[in-house]
């Protein structure tokens, strides 16, 4: 028994013992867990104060754009830009490094448990040669995507007035959470985009029925925007297989049966470096006509149908050779540049979009599925949430070198423009002072028929060569007040040196081939003097506006025009039934790359930024082009902006290049009400978006330019150009768009 005794007595004090050790043991993991407890109060501080202050640096990118929108609507109307300020910087905002960008109130404060903070905007300039071509930055490839801007001319024309970068630090007021400085940053490339119609290529609406606003068998190399309805189904539709389709450059147009060809005619597009493939050293650069699909609307309803293998881009980075590869090599950009449709679909969009026979899409990043962008040229806003959309027409106000018009029609173009549409020729600055149309080739002479300015423009042809009359042309001076309200004297002539009497002819400055082409002349003060669409002719003719001529003497006429002016045509049609181009001069040798300068003051011929012709017709006209006319004729080319409150309808093959607006359009349809199908023309339709390399020379006296809103441009982030930069505590920011704040 005794040694059980002391066993016993040998365990003494262990329960004192254990328990000690579990007191230890839960005081360590209480500590702990007070500890952790401390460290994921910190963190979800520190979580919370990361998501203020990345929504700080949201609020200065958003006001930054806001300041940069108003900056540049602040410039005059054609010089726009960034370059010259606003916005401002300490120092001064420049290409190669961030300058921070002067602000006031750009501080939030303290409100309930929000401490508040600061945000910080950093500016930085694009050169035009990092916007079209990223890899010339050098084998960082820093911008991995080519960028079509304005040059700044004429201040600094190495620098984009339209592009810049910018980047946004928001910081949480010091000392939340304890001991940690919430700081975020976040970057993006914003760009000025004109919502100007004319800086598209087609834009229809249709919103009244359900039928497509763009319908047919066509080839469109350039943008399409249908403004449609909740309901409209499809809203554009387009079959004709593999040749027609859309394109985003113009390497169909060449080569072509003019000479020299209407690509000649086109000033060359910037070269950019197309998205996913290397540029190094300059090369596998593009021409981009900036082509994109946006289609309002609903994706409920089938907004875009593609029949018979018709596709949208084409599968490939640039197309082949094109122009005058003889001296410089041009490609062109093989995919589109974005699809835009109504609130955007997920993938694969089945809703939005038919595909019929191996029909495809060939997008920049394969994505068509992004959402109608915010504002765009479907002004007054409100009118997007109207049951019944109310589309932009020549009575809507405007503002016009900064006079608001209620009405564009009634308040600005006729008190602008004089009214022709029964005004006899008055001889103008023509030598021969000539007041009659005809020359009387019949012996003993004739009592030549009436005509007049009206008549002329209603019809624009020949008349019967081989009779006694021969339309020998005019010329007729008269007033007109521009946009800035000045009466300024301006000429029309029509074949002013045409005709088979010598003696009345006039040979100042006469236009190119005017001796083998009938050709119309805009000037001011005179028809020798061209003038160009910053300072467009203004002219009412109220009948019509046709280029036609007998089919039986000379079917296939091609009519030319110099200078720029606008034509209104009311209640009336335009018929286009014979070709109409602008005139194009080449020095010799002809080089058919470019139309070389005029021969009386060095003036380039180029379309549209020299000659342009832009008819506007209200109240529901229709504009055919090689519609009605015999399918043996041809009208190989248009050249010209129409603007259009009812329909406009191509029928047969024809190369359409400029800019159409218009209610609905019809490619290869020959319907006296929509277009009812396709198959009905002889050959298929082309349109060859033309628009101004400087988007801000689109001439400020159109209708609509100007909307209730006040927007002549969108501001906006670029798609794929906004990022939060990748950085630490403490870590400091890179002077360019590299190191955490990289595009890769």
């Amino acid at each position: 028994m005794a040694p059980l005794r002391a066993l016993l007595r040998s365990e003494r004090g262990s329960a004192l013992l254990i328990s000690m050790v579990l007191i230890v043991f839960l005081t360590i993991l209480g500590l702990a867990l007070f500890e952790l407890g401390q460290i994921e109060g910190l963190q979800s501080g520190a979580s919370l104060g990361d998501a203020r202050a990345f929504e700080l640096a949201q609020a200065g990118l958003e006001r930054a754009i806001r300041e940069l929108r108003n900056g540049f609507l602040l410039d005059p109307y054609g010089s726009e830009s960034w370059v010259d300020g606003p916005p401002t910087c300490s120092p001064a905002c420049e290409t190669g490094v961030y300058r921070t960008m002067n602000l006031t109130n750009n501080t939030l404060p303290a409100s309930g448990t929000d401490p508040g903070g600061t945000f910080v905007i950093e500016l930085k300039q694009v050169t035009v040669a990092e916007a079209n071509n990223p890899i010339s930055q050098g084998a960082g490839y820093t911008y991995p995507y080519g960028q079509t801007c304005i040059p700044s001319l004429p201040s600094n024309p190495t620098v984009c007035a339209n592009l810049i970068f910018v980047r946004s630090t928001g910081t949480v007021a010091a000392g939340y959470p304890p001991g940690y400085q919430a700081v975020s940053t976040v970057q993006a490339l914003v760009k000025a985009a004109s919502t100007s119609f004319f800086a598209s290529g087609l834009t229809a609406e249709m919103g009244v029925s359900n039928d497509p606003a763009i319908d047919g068998r066509v080839l469109i190399a350039g943008s399409i925007g249908t403004l449609g309805s909740d309901s409209i189904n499809p809203a554009f539709r387009i079959d004709g297989g593999a040749s027609m389709g859309m394109r985003n450059n113009w390497a169909d147009l060449w080569p072509d049966t003019n000479t020299p060809p209407t690509l000649a005619r086109l000033t060359p597009r910037q070269p950019i470096c197309p998205t996913g493939i290397s540029c190094g050293g300059g090369a596998n650069l593009v021409e981009s006509l900036g082509a994109e699909v946006k289609i309002y609307g609903n994706v409920s309803q089938t907004m875009v149908t593609l029949n018979g293998g018709t596709d949208l881009g084409i599968n490939a980075m640039q197309t082949g050779d094109y122009g005058d590869v003889s001296t410089t090599v041009r490609k062109g950009k093989g995919r589109i540049d974005g699809v835009y449709v109504a609130d955007g679909c997920p993938m694969p969009c089945t809703s939005a979009f038919s595909f019929d026979g191996g029909s495809a899409i060939y997008v920049d990043t394969n994505n068509y599925t992004k959402p109608y962008p915010d504002r765009p040229p479907k002004l007054p806003l409100n009118s997007q949430v109207n049951v019944t959309p109310a589309y932009p027409t020549t009575d809507d106000p405007t503002v016009i070198n900064g006079t608001t018009y209620p009405n564009w029609w009634r308040d600005f173009f006729e008190t602008h423009a004089p009214n022709l549409t029964g005004v006899p020729a008055n001889g103008g600055n023509c030598s021969n002072a000539a007041n009659s149309f005809f020359y009387n080739s019949s012996s003993p002479p004739l009592p030549p028929p009436s005509r007049n300015i009206g008549d002329a423009l209603a019809s624009l042809d020949d008349t019967d060569e081989t009779g006694p009359y021969v339309l020998r042309g005019f010329c007729h001076t008269f007033f007109f007040t521009n946009k800035a309200g000045v009466l300024t004297n301006a000429e029309i002539c029509w074949k002013r040196n045409f005709g088979s009497n010598p003696a009345a002819k006039d040979s100042t400055n006469l236009p190119p081939d005017s001796l083998t082409k009938p050709t119309l002349e805009f000037g001011i003060p005179s028809c020798s003097v061209p003038n160009g669409p910053s300072n467009p002719l203004l002219i009412q003719n109220l009948g019509r506006f046709r280029t036609r001529k007998s089919f039986v003497t000379n079917p296939n006429l091609t009519v030319q025009y110099r200078g720029a002016a606008i034509i209104g045509v009311d209640n009336g049609d335009i018929d286009i039934e014979q070709s109409l181009q602008t005139t194009c001069e080449t020095a010799p040798p002809a080089a058919i790359a470019n139309c070389g300068p005029d021969t009386f003051n060095g003036r380039p011929q180029k379309f549209p930024e020299n000659n342009l012709l832009i008819l506007i017709q209200r109240n529901g006209g229709n504009t055919d082009i090689a519609h009605n006319a015999p399918t043996t004729d041809l009208v190989e080319r248009f050249m010209a902006y129409v603007f259009t409150e009812g329909r406009i309808r191509a029928w047969r093959q024809t190369n359409i290049v400029g800019s159409l607006r218009a209610r609905q359009i019809c490619f290869n349809s020959h319907s006296a009400v929509g277009c009812l199908g396709v198959g009905f023309g002889a050959g298929n339709p082309r349109f060859y978006q033309a628009s101004f390399v400087d988007l801000r020379q689109i001439p400020e006296e159109l209708p609509a330019s100007s909307g209730a809103s006040g927007d002549r441009w969108l501001v906006n982030v670029v798609p794929r150009f906004w990022m939060v930069c990748r950085r630490g505590p403490g870590d400091t920011l890179p002077t360019t768009p590299t190191g955490t704040c990289q595009y890769q």
